[in-house]
Protein backbone atom coordinates (compact mmCIF):
# COMPACT_ATOMS: atom_id res chain seq x y z
CA UNK A 1 0.00 0.00 0.00
CA UNK A 2 1.87 3.19 -0.96
CA UNK A 3 1.80 6.79 0.08
CA UNK A 4 3.23 9.64 -0.42
CA UNK A 5 4.43 12.22 1.86
CA UNK A 6 5.00 15.20 0.65
CA UNK A 7 5.37 18.78 1.37
CA UNK A 8 1.96 21.67 1.05
CA UNK A 9 4.23 24.13 -0.34
CA UNK A 10 6.97 24.45 -3.40
CA UNK A 11 9.24 26.78 -4.31
CA UNK A 12 11.18 26.38 -8.30
CA UNK A 13 13.56 27.53 -9.87
CA UNK A 14 13.37 29.11 -13.13
CA UNK A 15 16.37 26.96 -15.02
CA UNK A 16 17.41 23.54 -16.89
CA UNK A 17 15.71 21.64 -14.63
CA UNK A 18 13.22 21.52 -11.51
CA UNK A 19 13.18 18.92 -8.67
CA UNK A 20 10.57 17.34 -6.71
CA UNK A 21 11.05 15.87 -4.00
CA UNK A 22 8.87 13.40 -1.87
CA UNK A 23 8.93 10.59 0.72
CA UNK A 24 7.20 7.43 -0.50
CA UNK A 25 6.18 4.84 2.16
CA UNK A 26 5.14 1.47 1.41
CA UNK A 27 2.28 0.93 4.55
CA UNK A 28 2.04 -2.99 3.22
CA UNK A 29 4.17 -6.07 3.05
CA UNK A 30 6.23 -6.65 0.49
CA UNK A 31 8.09 -4.90 -2.47
CA UNK A 32 6.82 -1.49 -3.62
CA UNK A 33 8.36 -0.40 -6.82
CA UNK A 34 7.92 2.87 -8.00
CA UNK A 35 8.86 3.22 -11.72
CA UNK A 36 6.84 6.07 -13.00
CA UNK A 37 5.40 9.39 -11.24
CA UNK A 38 3.13 11.91 -12.75
CA UNK A 39 1.56 15.42 -12.06
CA UNK A 40 -1.18 16.11 -14.05
CA UNK A 41 -0.20 15.13 -17.34
CA UNK A 42 3.47 16.32 -16.44
CA UNK A 43 5.69 12.68 -16.40
CA UNK A 44 8.67 13.31 -13.56
CA UNK A 45 12.02 11.46 -14.17
CA UNK A 46 13.44 9.42 -12.01
CA UNK A 47 17.12 8.58 -10.86
CA UNK A 48 16.33 4.87 -11.32
CA UNK A 49 13.35 2.92 -10.90
CA UNK A 50 12.91 2.95 -7.17
CA UNK A 51 11.88 -0.15 -4.55
CA UNK A 52 10.67 0.16 -1.04
CA UNK A 53 10.29 -3.03 1.40
CA UNK A 54 7.07 -2.87 3.44
CA UNK A 55 6.90 -0.63 6.53
CA UNK A 56 9.95 1.52 5.37
CA UNK A 57 9.92 5.26 4.19
CA UNK A 58 12.34 6.35 1.22
CA UNK A 59 13.12 9.80 0.38
CA UNK A 60 12.74 10.37 -3.95
CA UNK A 61 14.29 12.87 -5.68
CA UNK A 62 12.57 13.10 -8.85
CA UNK A 63 13.21 16.11 -11.85
CA UNK A 64 11.50 17.43 -14.78
CA UNK A 65 12.89 18.52 -18.24
CA UNK A 66 11.49 21.57 -19.28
Amino acid sequence: MPRVVAQERYAFVIGVENRWEFRLANDGGGMLKLTNVTIGDMALDLPSDVAIRGGQLLAVNAGYQS
